[in-house]
């Protein structure tokens, strides 16, 4: 290698080797600790944190602080800087007001002040200089001479000199000289700096008497005063009152309960002695750099109070929010209540923590559709805290106003009730507020689309044609039947209006009209209360006997009526754990559960739905806190809401049932169940899966092969689609047939024609 090679590579060590000797003590630290990048931080704004400090000793105790959460444990935005006069004492305890700032006060207001001496090395070996740390042996003038405390007079009368430090905390020091006042000794002080004093201590040869704080305990050279009891200065009982450490006080403590809850820890548990803060204070005043003098301390220490702090900061279990805003006449409402609160039960545990979740309610008169806004907006202004981190919404009107409102606040909502997910509430949900912005909000269950895919995947293979359909005029019904239009060919369906809560007599006419058009198959396509109607109705006019009549609902619950006619039900309800024939895609750990839940009676109808809205939540917070830290404390922010959003695209959800696969904050695929009903008798028949964007259905299960066996045979030998693309394959073929064969074909017989005349020619 040439030496004009060799340059550079002598160039990097040289440098290295400066760097290495010239690291800093706190570098050292940092290097040692390599902690991870912590801030402090209110809807994902950085706050400062500031500590504040009002003596020279405090001022110590704050810089180890810093040291600590800087090169420690990694905070930024760390300063410090001293408490300015008249101030007023910290903030009191309020929630959900703005967090300006993280305040740690330092004072040294109670720390206890003491007559010391020190004497001087000269004198440290003369027997008569030993008793000099009792008061009585002050009176004798030769003996203060002797030990090295000079010769001072005034007036004529011999003296002691006592020096005096700068202290903040002169109402200590009063109490000393108040007390040495009271011993008729003749003191005379004399106020210096800290500066001087450590000056003092090294160029001195003389001993000297000065009063500071407690802190000289172990320090050679130096011994307290002790003053007789009878002084009435500082008695046994005062003595115990005084706090010889640090008072560490926190600003705002109930918003960082909330955002910096392991900060806190610490600040509460930080109360160094003055002991163990005087060597800063004398390391700093021949370094000038107080922060240097702390790391220097510590290293040489062998780290033994940042390691003491540090044990402290340790995850703590954390208890987070989930709320459910619900109906107050929901059927279902103690149900859900009792699931909430089952599942509120568990634990849940992250890569580095653990964290339980705490359910929560929230019931509305739905009645009052203007109420319900005022009444969500209300809450959300005024009890919003940052452990709440999903919401779930269920059965509510007006979904799209509520999405408004609910969509300013970074926080995941997931609705869970199909019925209330019509289309306006689907492109407010899928929409995002702003430009750049996400929305917030998810669904936890299947959609109309999926009924729909599902309905015409059966009418197809049934080979059902003519279909009479009675439908209410809810949006739901509107979208149900639409998406069954649009996506049927060759099928004659003949709807008839009825309007909600329709009488007896009314159902009555309409089926009248149905019996006329010899339809074979009956979509309800209603709510349960006027399907119940309608089957009454029904069984009045003898449909039932009818065995070729085929009658489909898109809604049902038990009836208090024995109706005695077969149907079927075409539903996102599961209403068992036994009903679910799993691909090994679901919770059988919660299945169990739930049904240990409600050992007699079937699950409400959106249970499936709920748990996979609360798993959505937590998996995918858990994700959230894995990859970004910070949301542990500050759980409402954008980059929590973008970091969720992300995790639903990249990390599908283990629902209940299925595995959960968002697509545009909607479930790209939903499970769908079939019954067969027959008075209270209720006969679990298939299970499928559909697909939203492939519009494929597949057959999970078929029960009975009375109706359903045609269904099961194609599925086995072939998973088949129904898709616009099929649709759309057959008319591009029949046109390429007619476009491009036929004329051909004419072309090629033209041709042959002209042939046979020339030959005959």
């Amino acid at each position: 290698m040439s030496t004009a090679a060799r340059q550079p590579l002598y160039a990097i060590v040289f440098v290295l080797f400066i760097n290495i000797t010239s690291a800093s003590f706190c570098d050292i630290i940092k290097q040692k600790y390599s902690p991870s990048e912590r801030y402090v931080s209110q809807h994902g704004v950085p706050k400062n944190i500031t500590l504040f400090w009002d003596s020279d000793l405090a001022r110590a105790a704050a810089a180890q602080l810093s040291v600590v959460l800087r090169y420690a444990l990694g905070y930024r935005h760390v300063r410090f800087q001293q408490i300015a006069a008249n101030t007023p004492p910290e903030s009191p305890c309020k929630e959900n007001g703005i967090l300006k700032e993280v305040r740690i006060s330092m004072t040294t207001a109670s720390v206890r002040h003491r007559l010391h001496l020190r004497l001087a090395k000269l004198f440290q070996d003369k027997a008569v200089c030993l008793n000099m740390d009792k008061l009585s042996s002050y009176t004798d003038d030769a003996l203060i001479s002797e030990c090295g405390f000079g010769d001072s007079f005034a007036s004529g009368r011999h003296i002691i000199n006592v020096i005096q430090l700068n202290s903040k905390s002169q109402t200590m020091v009063d109490t000393v000289k108040q007390d040495l006042t009271k011993s008729g000794l003749p003191f005379v002080y004399k106020e210096i700096n800290r500066t001087d004093l450590f000056q003092l201590f090294r160029s001195s040869k003389q001993s000297f008497f000065f009063i500071d704080y407690d802190m000289w305990a172990g320090a050679p050279d130096v011994s307290v005063v002790e003053l007789p009891l009878h002084l009435n200065g500082l008695t046994t009982l005062r003595r115990q009152k005084l706090n010889s450490n640090i008072i560490t006080t926190v600003g705002d403590r109930c918003l960082l309960e909330d955002y910096a809850p392991q900060l806190l820890v610490i600040a509460y548990k930080y109360a160094p002695s003055p002991n163990v803060l005087r060597p800063i204070l004398e390391i700093e005043n021949s370094s000038k750099d107080i922060e240097e003098a702390v790391c220097k301390m510590t290293t040489s220490r062998n780290f033994t109070s940042v390691n003491s702090l540090v044990g402290k900061y340790k995850p703590r279990k954390k208890n987070y929010v989930i709320m459910c805003i619900i109906c107050d006449d929901d059927p279902d409402i103690d149900e859900y209540d009792e699931l909430f609160f089952f599942l509120g039960m568990n634990r849940y545990k992250t890569s580095d923590s653990k964290f339980f979740i705490i359910t929560r309610i929230m019931d509305l008169n739905c009645s009052d559709p203007e109420g319900v806004i005022r009444d969500i907006n209300d809450y959300m202004l005024h009890n919003l805290t940052s452990s709440y981190i999903g919401i779930l919404v269920g059965g509510l009107p007006n979904i799209a106003a509520i999405t408004k409102i609910l969509n300013v606040y970074n926080i995941p909502v997931i609705f869970y009730d199909s019925h209330s997910i019509d289309a306006p509430a689907i492109e407010a949900i899928s929409t995002p507020i702003e430009k750049g912005s996400t929305s917030h909000m998810w669904v936890s269950t299947g959609r109309t689309l999926h009924l729909t895919l599902a309905l015409q995947h059966l009418i197809l293979k049934m080979g059902w044609n003519r279909i009479a359909v009675l439908s209410d005029p809810t949006r739901i019904a509107k979208r149900f039947i639409d998406d069954l239009i649009d996506r049927s060919n060759n099928l004659e369906l003949r709807e008839h209006r009825v309007r909600h809560n329709l009488t007896d007599v009314e159902a009555d006419l309409f089926l009248q009209r149905i019996k006329a058009e010899d339809a074979k198959v009956i979509l309800v396509n209603t709510d349960y209360k006027d399907a119940a109607t309608i089957l009454t109705a029904a069984v009045k006019l003898k449909m039932n006997m009818d065995k070729k009549l085929i009658w489909i609902l898109r809604e049902w619950r038990k009836n208090k009526k024995i109706l005695n006619i077969k149907h079927f039900v075409i539903s996102f309800w599961c209403k068992r754990g036994d009903d679910i024939h799993s691909t090994g895609t679901g919770r059988l750990d919660y299945l169990k559960k739930v049904d240990e839940l409600w050992p007699r009676h079937v699950w409400p109808p959106q249970t499936a739905a709920f748990v996979n809205a609360v798993l959505t939540v937590v998996e995918g917070f858990d994700d959230v806190i894995l990859k970004y830290p910070r949301a542990q404390d500050d759980t409402q922010t954008k980059q929590v809401i973008r970091q969720f959003e992300r995790t639903l695209l990249e990390v599908p959800v283990k629902g209940l049932t299925q595995t959960l696969t968002y697509k545009r904050h909607m479930l790209e695929e939903a499970v769908v169940y079939v019954e067969e009903w027959h008075s209270y008798q209720r006969k679990f028949q298939v299970q499928m899966r559909v697909n939203a964007t492939s519009h494929k259905v597949t057959i999970d299960y078929v029960r009975s092969r009375e109706y359903f066996a045609q269904l099961l045979k194609d599925d086995e030998a072939n998973d088949y689609k129904i898709t616009t693309q099929t649709k759309l394959w057959y008319i591009l073929w029949a046109f390429v047939t007619i476009v491009l064969i036929l004329p051909l074909f004419a072309i090629i017989l033209l041709h042959k024609h002209i042939h046979r005349r020339k030959e005959t020619v």
